[in-house]
């Protein structure tokens, strides 16, 4: 069942079993999971349904200090952030990557302060299987060998340190339609949308009552046995800081808000392919759909080259995950701005170049490649990142390729959510942010970026040249790319972290958070299949107690 708040009268009090607190990805996979089961379950979401304006709550940073720019807001609406995944995929859909995290991510490195996950390997694995099933992606899931074919293969680099990673793609619609049909026809699974969560209630060993903010001035409230908090890397912290003044949870350590982190990317460099053809073979790094069995949906596939586990263990150095995107050659560079402006009814391109038949040439060969990247990726208007190995053969369009790097950036307790002095509509306190750069951070990217360049170098693979900078490197995500991390992080005491093993909130039996929030460490890779294994994983918890 489906409602929204102005539905109930004020003062209302819903109740259930479990109360989870936020409509995104970790909160619907949960709510989905424990649909038909024994328990009733209460869902709180600050905004309406997939596709209508923002929802109530103001969320986000207020007041910015450091090195970056203030997060960027993701709007509340049933969905969450899947309403705004931003990959652009063939047919015109969207989509955003899916990759686990590696082994190693999960260990205590001890070059890394404050690393290591409280779980093992084995124990995500399990669910990272089910989190693929849950999103109806390709079973082959991400080792690079079921990937490779005669027509995919992985640049030989791993002599020198780096080998292939495999994402795969999402479809938003798997929250933002599938579940929202699924929870309006749930016998036990109560939707309620247009609410803001406001403040959780009860003492530090057990939360009792969730305040409800919406646009009526009297609050709706919400009781249950167990809580659960998904409501995003920020809002996650926000929401537990509010309540350590009153009913305290997450103990008196002081870490609530702390190790904020989110990935940062860069250009690292430039390649220039030894062998022309590269641009065509390199197939495996360029955003394809793959074949698969009659009748299957064909995957979205991509591959990014990484640091090997020895690589990073022998010259220690954080996690990244390096993209190839091809760079037109000066002619077709031309080309395109000969044919906007001559679009824009300027004739003076003509006088401007040798003759005519020259701005012919470039403006045709630039229509040559965006008639073919049209087609290899079915949409319109096409882009320069996605299907470029499908329009490289004898003619090829491109000189180089930019390197783009996903860095993991080190866990720093001075990186940090706290309360501010500005409040939201509803007088609640929003939150400031200090987030800089680390001497750790800048010293592995620049190592790693001089690693890779000499990998492709000794392999023969081609020619990088980096990218210099001063004190501190140009990002293409200066306030990061919205994968807001770590500040209810995960341990095993509550003396450096915020939840235990189980996601429960240390010291408070019926408390538990989900989310990006809880990683100690971010790895390379985007979290979202992670954050969805580890709901399943809730899930099972709750369902067995």
């Amino acid at each position: 069942m489906i409602t929204t708040c102005d539905r109930h009268s004020d003062d209302t009090r819903l109740t259930a079993d479990i109360c989870i607190i936020g409509a995104g990805p970790a909160g619907l996979t949960l709510a989905a999971q424990l649909d038909g089961g024994p328990h009733t379950v209460l869902v709180v979401e600050a905004g309406g349904y997939p596709g209508t304006p923002d929802g109530l709550h103001e969320a986000g940073v207020a007041e910015m200090s450091g090195d970056f720019d203030a997060p960027a807001l993701v709007p509340h609406r049933f969905g969450g952030a899947a309403n705004e995944w931003i990959v652009r995929l063939p047919w015109n859909r969207r989509g955003v990557r899916m990759v686990p995290l590696s082994p190693i991510d999960l260990e205590r490195r001890s070059w890394i302060p404050n690393s290591g996950w409280p779980i093992s390997w084995d124990e995500l694995q399990r669910y990272y299987g089910a989190a693929t099933r849950f999103l109806s992606l390709d079973e082959r899931g991400y080792e690079l060998d079921a990937w490779t074919d005669d027509d995919h293969q992985p640049l030989a680099l791993d002599t020198a340190g780096f080998s292939t990673g495999i994402e795969q793609f999402a479809d938003p619609r798997r929250f933002t339609r599938d579940l929202l049909d699924v929870l309006e026809a749930s016998p036990n699974v109560h939707v309620v949308l247009g609410g803001s969560a406001g403040q959780l209630q009860g003492s530090p060993s057990r939360a009792t009552v969730l305040e409800i903010d919406h646009d009526r001035p009297a609050r709706l409230s919400a009781a249950a046995s167990r809580f659960v908090v998904a409501t995003g890397g920020l809002e996650n912290a926000r929401l537990l800081l509010d309540a350590r003044a009153g009913a305290g949870f997450g103990g008196g350590s002081d870490i609530v808000g702390r190790f904020y982190t989110d990935h940062h990317r860069v250009f690292t460099g430039t390649l220039t392919p030894a062998r022309r053809d590269m641009f065509s073979t390199a197939r495996m790094y360029d955003l394809t759909q793959r074949e698969t069995d009659a009748g299957s949906a064909r995957p979205s596939v991509m591959g990014k080259l990484i640091p090997t586990a020895a690589l990073l263990r022998s010259e220690e150095l954080l996690h990244s995950a390096s993209m190839l995107l091809p760079k037109p050659s000066p002619l077709i560079a031309a080309g395109r701005s000969d044919i906007g402006r001559l679009l824009r009814g300027n004739l003076r391109v003509l006088g401007e170049r040798r003759s005519a038949s020259r701005v012919a040439r470039t403006a045709l060969h630039s229509l040559r490649l965006g008639v073919g990247l049209t087609a290899a990726q079915r949409r319109m208007p096409p882009r320069i990142d996605a299907g470029w190995s499908g329009v490289s053969g004898r003619w090829t369009p491109f000189e180089r390729f930019d390197i783009e790097t996903q860095i993991e950036l080190a866990p720093d307790a001075g990186n940090r959510l706290t309360l501010g002095t500005t409040v939201d509509r509803f007088g609640r306190q929003r939150c400031d942010l200090t987030w800089t750069w680390s001497d750790a951070d800048l010293d592995s990217l620049r190592r790693t970026t001089d690693l890779l360049g000499r990998a492709c170098e000794q392999t023969g693979v081609g020619a990088f040249a980096p990218t210099r900078w001063g004190s501190t490197p140009e990002l293409t995500t200066p306030c990061g790319a919205f994968h807001p991390s770590g500040t209810t992080r995960m341990s095993a005491t509550a003396h450096n972290g915020v939840v235990d093993d189980r996601c429960r909130v240390h010291g408070t039996d019926n408390l538990f958070v989900i989310g990006s929030s809880t990683f100690p460490t971010v790895g390379y890779a985007n979290p979202t299949l992670t954050i969805i294994a580890l709901a399943l994983r809730l899930a099972d918890d709750l369902s067995r107690n």
